[in-house]
C-alpha cells in the first residue's frame, strides 16, 4: 500500500510490466476439493491470493505470489491427484540430448531439476556419452532413487556449482516452472551453471487450455499453478533472460478430442464419475437436456489460439539457449 493509501502498481514477475489484478481472490483449492470428491483443506493459505495478468506480456500470476507449501502437495496426494507417469516432452527432449551428445563427442552432463521418482533420468541411461544426475528437495524421493542406483542430488539449483564448476550441457525442468515463485531466478541460476553451448529446456502448459472455456481448471490456477504461460509470456522470459527461445510442440488433439473433453467438464465433475459407460450416459443425458452446447463447443474450438496455421496444443516444451 503507498502513503497516499492508494494500492501500489502491481509488476509482472518476467518483464516487470505493468500488470492489472483479473481475479480478486481464487477459490480454486475449494473447486479443486469438488473435482477430487474430498474435503478441503483445514487451512487454505490461498484465500488472499488474486491472479494478475500483465498488460505487455500477457503472463497472468498470483497476486501476491506466494506459494502454498508442502502440506497443500501433501493434501492433493492423499486426495487421488496424480502427476503422469509419463510425458511426452521426455521422447522430444531426450532426441535432442542424444544429437547434442554425438556432436560434442564428449561426456555430456544432463541436470533433471525435480527429479522425482526418477523415470525422465530412466530414459536417458541407455543414451551413449550422456551422465544423467537428479536433482530434488523431497529427502524421501532422493533417498528411493538412491536405493534403486540412480544419480540424484538432495538440494537446489545453487548448490549444483559446487560439483560442475566447469558448468553443465544441460538442465531440465517438468512442469516445475509453473510452480515455483521466482521463475525468472530459477532458470538464471541454471543459466549460469551452462557451458558453452549449454541449453535450458522446460515444459509447461499452454493458457487458456483447449477446455478452460467451459471448465476453468482450479489445478491451473494459484496456488497450484502460480504462472500461466502463454508464447509471448515466454518470448518476454528468454528476453529477460538474454536467451533464444525454441518451441517444440506436441500435435493437438483432434478437434473430435477437444470437443469430447471440453462437453465433458461441463457435463460433470473431472474426477467425480469413474468409468466410461457411466461417463457416456452422463455426457448423452448432457447434450439431450442442453441441445445447443455441440454446437456452440465447435464454434468455441475453431477459435481455439493458433500459430501459423495450426491449433495450438495445451502444453508446450521450451528451448532456451544464450
Amino acid at each position: 500500500m503507498s502513503k497516499a493509501g492508494l494500492i501500489d502498481p502491481i509488476s509482472c514477475p518476467v518483464c516487470k510490466g505493468e500488470a492489472t489484478l483479473a481475479m480478486g481472490r481464487c477459490d480454486s483449492v475449494q473447486r479443486m476439493a469438488q473435482a477430487l470428491g474430498v474435503d478441503a483443506p483445514g487451512q487454505q493459505e490461498d484465500g488472499a491470493a488474486g491472479l494478475a495478468r500483465c498488460l505487455f506480456c500477457s503472463l497472468e500470476f498470483a497476486f501476491p505470489m506466494r506459494g502454498p507449501g508442502p502440506e497443500f502437495y501433501k493434501w492433493l496426494t492423499r486426495s487421488g491427484f496424480y502427476y503422469p507417469a509419463r510425458r511426452w516432452e521426455w521422447s522430444a527432449c531426450a532426441s535432442r540430448i542424444a544429437r547434442n551428445a554425438r556432436q560434442v563427442g564428449s561426456d555430456y552432463v544432463v541436470i533433471d531439476v525435480g527429479s522425482g521418482s526418477g523415470q525422465f533420468i530412466r530414459e536417458l541411461q541407455s543414451i551413449a556419452g550422456v551422465s544423467v544426475f537428479g536433482l530434488d528437495h523431497n529427502s524421501e524421493v532422493v533417498a528411493a532413487c538412491r536405493a534403486e542406483g540412480l544419480e540424484v542430488i538432495e538440494g537446489g539449483v545453487g548448490d549444483l556449482s559446487v560439483r560442475w564448476p566447469a558448468g553443465v550441457d544441460m538442465i531440465t525442468f517438468w512442469h516445475v516452472v509453473e510452480h515455483v515463485e521466482d521463475p525468472v531466478a530459477l532458470l538464471s541460476d541454471a543459466r549460469a551453471l551452462l557451458r558453452d553451448g549449454g541449453e535450458l529446456c522446460f515444459s509447461v502448459p499452454l493458457t487458456p487450455m483447449s477446455y478452460e472455456h467451459s471448465w476453468p481448471d482450479p489445478f491451473n490456477e494459484p496456488p497450484h499453478h502460480l504462472t500461466r504461460w502463454n508464447l509471448r509470456a515466454l518470448d518476454a522470459l528468454a528476453t529477460r533472460l538474454g536467451m533464444r527461445a525454441e518451441y517444440v510442440f506436441p500435435s493437438a488433439s483432434p478437434i473430435l478430442a477437444r470437443l469430447v473433453k471440453a462437453l465433458m467438464v461441463q457435463a460433470m465433475p473431472p474426477f467425480g464419475v469413474r468409468g466410461r459407460l457411466r461417463k457416456g450416459v452422463r455426457l448423452a443425458t448432457y447434450l439431450l437436456t442442453h441441445p445447443a452446447a455441440l454446437f456452440e463447443e465447435i464454434a468455441r474450438q475453431r477459435r481455439h489460439p493458433r500459430r501459423e496455421g495450426r491449433v495450438l496444443p495445451d502444453l508446450v516444451l521450451v528451448s532456451l539457449r544464450p
